[in-house]
């Protein structure tokens, strides 16, 4: 945009153009190409060209070329406040995340361990097979979870990578 309006300006300013030409002639077709040293001509121009009154277009072209470029340096600062809101979001999601697999890691500590207090229990006659069912169904759920919240946090963390503009957040 700023180029164009540098361009649309330019329109004001006095144009220069030159040209050369040769050109051979004789009546007789034969004898166009046949002597060199005769029948030939060169010519030179010069022109100038001065812009006086075009009906305002090119004042007209200088304004919307203006306006265009205003256009572009405000769609500018709004992409990098956006860009800058979406690092800000994806960074906020992937530390929650990854707080949420941290609990999820204590969660599966706590369902293994309550997995092995249902056996032990049961072993000794204490507990039936029903808690350490019971026990197992909460340890597969604690692992699922744990698995979902890892795959989340991997989710956030290539988005945040991708608004960052790197592969991974290794790269960095």
């Amino acid at each position: 945009a700023k180029y164009a309006y540098k361009a649309s300006k330019s329109g004001l300013l006095p144009t220069i153009s030159a040209s050369v030409n040769y050109a051979r002639f004789n009546p007789k077709f034969e004898r166009v190409y046949s002597f060199i040293d005769r029948n030939y001509r060169w010519g030179f121009s010069v022109n100038l060209s001065i812009p006086l009154f075009d009906g305002l277009q090119t004042k007209s072209q200088i304004e919307q070329a203006e306006y265009s470029r205003e256009i572009a340096a405000e769609n500018l600062v709004d992409s990098k406040r956006q860009v800058t809101r979406d690092v800000r979001q994806y960074y906020i999601t992937l530390q929650s995340y990854v707080q949420e697999v941290e609990m999820r890691n204590e969660n599966l500590v706590e369902a293994e361990e309550n997995l092995r207090l249902a056996r032990e229990r049961y072993n000794v006659g204490a507990g039936t097979l029903l808690e350490v069912i019971d026990a197992q169904v909460r340890l597969t759920n604690a692992r699922t979870q744990k698995v979902r919240a890892v795959y989340d946090a991997k989710i956030a963390e290539s988005q945040l990578a991708g608004a960052l503009g790197v592969q991974s957040l290794e790269d960095l």
